[in-house]
């Protein structure tokens, strides 16, 4: 291992888009290994997981670990973390793309780009070592984003949270640094409130889930079922009140006239070829008000960097499939699940079965309570990954304060149960 430090050294000096594209792959003398520090140990978080260290791991791997920084990235890769980041199959151009949008919030330049997918695909390096040429070789902007995320990861770090914190909303603006410092302030004192806070619920195969934006304590609650009625005893309660718009570093729902309570998955690792099913139920109370024209999204597919591609909204009345793999919504794409008068007081069952693909392979098939209501063929998504969203997220608030001439939208809660992802229709049983 003690070659590491010189072999990264170098693959920094000559790879390109990090000092130059007059390069070259060499391997040559011996050096000591490098020093491990929590900030060096912070840096290799954002560069794999585009994540803040939790508190137990960083004291292990800087502390207790006994590796150089070198074994510590390879060890990375021994994680069912990393693993479900990166599965089999993930290519070389989808690793460095996600590398370089971790560490910088941007894709790679085409000569990098090229440049590590030959190296990575001849192997010629391994993907742990790319990862710290990469980090390490950042330079002007690049450089002040890595700091600012490892900076923020390691104030996270030390106040001993237990939900995971994303640093893609930190940029190279000291502003990002500090929101996202006043964002995990309110979730110590959310979490010292008691907030209930996405429990080992069952969830078939989908991948951990984070608030989105609003940390609300009332937002979102796990609750025992209250009709007697749902498919398991647990349901989620969304709740969103006048107000209740909130910024991330990234996405500020007040400045993007919007409102929310909502759950997102954490790792964005669905992508074009993969094919699964998805399943929930959800109630909307006797009291649930419609305030349309203001939309409202009660479930939706998301790409990341790029377009939401399916939304499940209650707009001018009833629940309706918004089909906007294009980029846009259109009448002929706007399906009617289930209708107005027959929303309230009951559980409806929504199975999704899905091929992702950017090309004519996919497909989008949607049932609603057993019945088969929507059968979609053509392509699914057209970015990168896939990554699913749940709960209440309404959007052009404005319209409806300027149509009834008010100060603030009424409050919404709807519930959610049995939200599942599976390989078969049969995984979604309760």
């Amino acid at each position: 291992m003690k070659f590491y430090s010189i072999f990264v050294a170098l693959l920094i000096l000559l790879s390109p888009g990090v000092y130059g594209n007059n390069f070259k792959l060499i391997c040559g003398a011996v050096a000591q290994a490098s020093e491990v520090t929590e900030q060096k140990v912070a840096e290799l978080y954002v560069a794999t997981f585009n994540r803040a260290p939790d508190k137990p791991g960083l004291d292990f791997w800087v502390n207790d670990s006994g590796f150089t920084i070198e074994q510590i990235a390879t060890s990375f890769f021994d994680q069912t973390e990393t693993q479900d980041l990166y599965p089999p199959g993930t290519t070389e151009t989808e690793f460095v793309t996600s590398v370089y949008d971790n560490l910088f919030n941007r894709l790679p330049d085409a000569a990098g780009l090229d440049y590590w997918v030959d190296a990575l695909g001849s192997y010629a390096v391994t993907r742990p070592i790319m990862i710290e040429a990469v980090k390490n070789g950042a330079q002007a902007t690049d450089a002040k984003i890595v700091a600012n995320k490892a900076e923020v990861g390691l104030y996270y770090a030390n106040k001993d949270l237990q939900e995971y914190f994303l640093l893609s909303n930190v940029t190279e603006d000291l502003s990002t640094v500090e929101i996202a410092k006043s964002n995990i302030d309110e979730n110590l004192v959310a979490e010292t409130c008691d907030v209930k806070y996405i429990p080992s619920i069952e969830r078939g195969n989908f991948d951990d889930f984070k608030r989105s934006a609003n940390i609300k304590s009332y937002g979102y609650l796990i609750e025992n079922d209250f009709t007697d009625c749902a498919p398991v005893s647990l349901v989620e309660s969304f709740d969103v009140r006048p107000g209740d718009c909130s910024t991330d570093g990234k996405y500020d729902d007040c400045a993007e006239d919007s409102e929310r309570s909502e759950l997102a998955e954490i790792y964005k690792s669905t992508f074009s070829g993969d094919e699964y099913y998805y399943g929930w139920s959800i109630y909307f109370p006797d009291d649930y008000v419609n305030v349309y024209p203001t939309k409202v999204a009660l479930g939706q597919f998301h790409q990341k960097g790029a377009h939401v591609i399916w939304m499940f909204q209650n707009y001018n009345g009833g629940y309706h499939l918004d089909n906007q793999v294009a980029g846009h919504s259109s009448t002929d794409d706007y399906i009617e699940l289930i209708k107005e008068n027959e929303l309230r007081g009951k559980w409806h069952k929504i199975e999704v079965h899905v091929r992702w693909s950017t090309d004519q392979s996919g497909f989008f098939r949607v049932s609603v309570n057993d019945k088969k209501i929507s059968d979609y063929s053509g392509p699914t998504m057209t970015a990168n990954a896939v990554y699913f969203k749940y709960g209440l997220y309404r959007s052009f608030v404005l319209r409806y304060l300027e149509k009834n001439n008010v100060d603030e939208v009424p409050a919404q809660k709807v519930f959610f149960s049995n939200v599942k992802r599976g390989n078969s229709r049969e995984e979604l049983l309760p």
